[in-house]
């Protein structure tokens, strides 16, 4: 999902991506990777970070699985508009289930202050992480959430995705945008006790390789980035190397790969009911191959209202096969970020064929509550009930 730009047909990315082994279907395609791109393992020159000490990856032991919940203010809930304290936002954090152990946010790393609708504080840039920001997709603040008084930030974590805009992976791989690397850089610096998941350039291949991104000037924003935080003393974060699908190639992965020394965790996208990728599905082939744990960075199912839909048939098609999922691969998927929200009443999604039937908050369905109380409240998931940080490495 991209916050900031609109997505066609995830589906459609999907399928026309090459699958590798089991989980595939005859009917997916190599993505072309482009004249201007670098052969498969080519090594790009890209801006050098010198050796650290062993990194803690924030990797939970084999069987555990991080929880977050995301996308949105809204759909997530337990905060309010810092600027207009009567907006309270309402959401999954507001009911019984199990409280998430980290929230999934998004931001830009675009130069907005010249954008008034953007509402970014005066002598800052990066709409989203101070101020209440919307692109069409929901009330997006960073700060909304540090801010509240109903999330424990003593032993929460933070899943902050980024969208580089249409284009600009080169510019940052340049270093134009290092201005905005260290506003980004700074704002992690005010919270040193929080873990944060980055997400540079999520969904590599559909909103970038197929949109003719080289994978030069791809590894080299993402390196650009990771570069950037850590010459600027910023300890508390490690990275997530993002795919649009588990059956992306398992070629497309390695081919704009950042690198081992720039990644810490792998994810994918998770939006189908009735799938289950294997060990052969590109992405967990590839993870296994770097020995990188996984994020499911982006899940829920699509073009379905679940407060219209008959909540039993929902779980069992979609929720059912996303559990065994995540069970059938104890060693590899670590981590769940589960989307809330009904995109149905935010315009960037309301003309998107995917999206516009989709209302994906649990809370909706009593059924469907209660089965995520079950299995979500289970050994397997840390939740906020959890010693979080205790448990990471």
């Amino acid at each position: 999902m991209s916050l900031y730009s609109s997505k066609t047909l995830w589906l459609t990315a999907a399928l026309t991506l090459a699958g590798c082994g089991g989980g595939s279907s005859s009917s997916e395609k190599q993505v072309s990777s482009g004249d201007d791109s670098p052969p498969i393992n080519a090594t790009p020159e890209v801006p050098q970070t010198p050796e650290q000490e062993p990194r803690n990856t924030y990797e939970p032991e084999d069987g555990k699985v991080l929880f977050f919940i995301g996308q949105d203010n809204e759909g997530v809930g337990g905060n309010q508009n810092i600027e207009a304290p009567q907006e309270k936002w309402s959401g999954y954090l507001n009911t019984e289930a199990p409280k998430a152990a980290g929230i999934t946010s998004y931001i830009s790393l675009v130069d907005s202050s010249s954008n008034p609708s953007a509402n970014v504080p005066q002598g800052k840039m990066i709409a989203g992480l101070f101020n209440k920001t919307n692109y069409g997709a929901g009330p997006v603040c960073l700060q909304c959430y540090l801010d509240s008084p109903d999330i424990d930030w003593s032993d929460t974590l933070v899943h902050l995705s980024i969208w580089y805009a249409d284009g600009s992976a080169g510019d940052i791989a340049q270093g134009e945008r290092d201005h905005i690397i260290a506003e980004l850089a700074e704002f992690l610096a005010i919270y040193p006790n929080i873990k944060f998941f980055i997400r540079p350039g999520y969904e590599f291949e559909f909103q970038y390789q197929q949109q003719g991104v080289s994978s030069q000037d791809y590894i080299g924003a993402f390196q650009r980035i990771v570069s950037g935080l850590r010459e600027a003393g910023v300890g508390n974060f490690v990275s997530v190397y993002s795919g649009a699908s588990a059956f992306t190639s398992i070629d497309n992965w390695q081919q704009y790969y950042p690198g081992d020394d720039y990644v810490d965790w792998l994810g994918y996208s998770f939006f189908e009911a009735n799938t289950n990728p294997t060990t052969q599905a590109g992405g967990l082939a590839f993870a296994q191959q770097a020995q990188k744990p996984v994020m499911i960075a982006e899940a829920c199912l699509h073009d379905v209202a679940i407060n219209q839909a008959n909540g039993e048939d929902v779980w069992n098609e979609y929720f059912v096969s996303l559990l065994q999922h995540i069970g059938d691969h104890p060693e590899t998927i670590k981590a769940l970020a589960y989307i809330n929200t009904d995109w149905r009443a935010h315009s960037l999604w309301q003309t998107n064929p995917y999206w516009d039937g989709t209302d994906s908050r649990i809370q909706n369905s009593d059924y469907i509550l209660q089965q995520f109380q079950s299995s979500f409240s289970t050994a397997q998931f840390l939740t906020a009930d959890d010693d979080v940080y205790d448990a990471l490495n």
